[in-house]
C-alpha cells in the first residue's frame, strides 16, 4: 500500500508544477471542503425521512474520508479554473467521490464522460443525480457548495521563432491592373508560449507571436517591390502539435520605382501550422496598401517552414 501511495504522490507532483504549488492547492481545497463539511453537519433539513437522514450522515462521513485522503483532481484540461468530475489520473472531485462511495459507479463514469467539466447546478436535470441527492438527503445547492473549482498551474515563456515563406497572391496593382504577385520571404520574431508547469495527459497550450516579415514581391507587368510587415499571430487551438491561428498587422511596400510604388496598409491571415515532426505552415491571406497611384489589394495563399 505504501508503494502505491508513493507512486500516486509522484504522479501528482509531476503533473501540477512544483511541490509547493501542489501543497498550496491541496491546502486550499481541503480548507474549502472542511468548511462545507461543518455547514452540512450543522444544517440538516428538518423534512428528511429517517432513511434520508441516515444516508446524509453516511455521505458526510464519506466526505470526511475524502478530505483526509487529499487526492483531489488536477486541472490539466482547461486554462481557466473549472470543476473536474474525474481528472486524467482518476482522481474524483468531492461530489463524484460521494456518489461513488455509495456504489453508483456507473453514474460517476457517465457524468465524467459526458459532462466532466460541468458545474453541479448544470446537472440539475439529470434524473440519476437528482435521485441520488434525494436518497442521500443532500440538496442541489449543498452539492454545488461542495464542488470546488480547480486552477490550471501554467507558465509563460518567450521563445525565438523564424519562418521561410512563399506567397502567391492575386489582385489589383496600381499601373498594372489585375496581377499575380509571387513573394518569397522570411519572418523573425518571438513567441510567448503558455503551457502547464509540468507533465500532463491533455496539455493546454497557447501561444502568441510577434514577428517582423520581409518579402520580395514580383509581378509580371509592375516590376518588383519590398514588402515589410509586422505580424501578431495568435493561436486558436490548444494543441502543441497542430495550431490554428489568426494573424494581422501593418504592412508597407518600399520601392524606388513608380510602379507598383511605395505604400502603406495592413494584412490579415488565417493559418494552420504543423509543429511535428517538421514545422510547416499554410495561410490564407489578404492585404491592402495605398499610395499616390491607387490601391494594391491582394488575396492569396502562403506556405513555408517554421521554427
Amino acid at each position: 500500500m505504501k508503494g502505491r501511495n508513493a507512486i500516486a504522490v509522484a504522479i501528482v507532483l509531476a503533473s501540477c508544477g512544483s511541490p509547493a504549488d501542489r501543497a498550496r492547492e491541496v491546502a486550499r481545497v481541503r480548507a474549502h471542503l472542511e468548511r462545507v463539511e461543518g455547514e452540512l453537519r450543522a444544517s440538516a433539513p428538518a423534512t428528511l425521512t429517517a432513511a434520508q437522514a441516515e444516508q446524509r450522515v453516511l455521505a458526510i462521513e464519506h466526505l470526511r474520508q475524502y478530505i483526509d485522503a487529499e487526492r483531489y483532481p488536477i486541472n490539466d484540461l482547461s486554462e481557466e479554473t473549472t470543476p473536474i468530475f474525474v481528472d486524467g489520473h482518476g482522481a474524483r472531485c468531492a461530489v463524484a467521490a460521494l456518489v461513488e462511495a455509495s456504489g453508483h459507479y456507473a453514474l460517476v463514469e457517465r457524468i465524467a464522460r459526458t459532462h466532466n467539466l460541468a458545474h453541479v447546478r448544470e446537472l440539475a436535470d439529470d434524473p440519476d443525480l437528482q435521485a441520488w441527492l434525494t436518497a442521500n438527503g443532500v440538496t442541489l445547492a449543498e452539492a454545488a457548495r461542495i464542488q470546488p473549482g480547480y486552477p490550471n498551474w501554467h507558465k509563460s515563456t518567450w521563445q525565438p521563432t523564424a519562418s521561410v515563406v512563399f506567397s502567391v497572391d492575386g489582385g489589383v496593382v496600381p499601373g498594372a491592373g489585375a496581377e499575380a504577385v509571387y513573394a518569397p520571404g522570411i519572418r523573425v520574431g518571438a513567441r510567448r508560449v503558455t503551457e502547464p508547469d509540468g507533465a500532463c495527459d491533455h496539455c493546454v497550450h497557447y501561444s502568441t507571436a510577434l514577428v517582423a516579415e520581409y518579402r520580395r514581391g514580383v509581378t509580371r507587368n509592375a516590376g518588383s517591390t519590398n514588402y515589410l510587415g509586422v505580424l501578431v499571430q495568435h493561436d486558436l487551438s490548444e494543441d502543441d502539435d497542430i495550431q490554428y491561428y489568426v494573424s494581422g498587422g501593418p504592412l508597407a511596400s518600399v520601392d524606388g520605382d513608380a510602379e507598383p510604388g511605395t505604400g502603406l496598409g495592413a494584412q490579415v491571415g488565417l493559418g494552420l501550422s504543423f509543429r511535428h515532426p517538421v514545422g510547416l505552415l499554410g495561410e490564407l491571406t489578404a492585404s491592402a496598401l495605398g499610395n499616390s497611384r491607387g490601391a494594391t489589394v491582394l488575396g492569396g495563399f502562403s506556405f513555408g517552414v517554421v521554427w
